[in-house]
């Protein structure tokens, strides 16, 4: 275990799949996850297993036409 490894049972081990269109937001999630002992994974996840949770966020307000409301439908 490295020193900036941080251990939750509830994420260590699981797979995420991250995008964003921000570098440095990106890197930054990564960062955290992946030293909670997360795995960074790609879209083949979603398809290998339906029932992989999937969590989408935006900087935007409420929008029902937005990219990521139409994304989640």
């Amino acid at each position: 275990m490295t020193a900036n490894r941080r251990t939750d049972p509830d994420l260590d081990g699981r797979r995420i799949l991250l995008a964003d269109d921000e570098d440095i937001l990106r890197d930054t999630v990564r960062d955290v996850l992946t030293g909670y002992g997360c795995h960074m994974v790609f879209a083949a996840a979603k398809h290998a297993n339906a029932a992989t949770p999937v969590i989408l966020t935006t900087g935007f307000g409420y929008d029902p036409n937005h990219s990521i409301m139409r994304a989640r439908r």
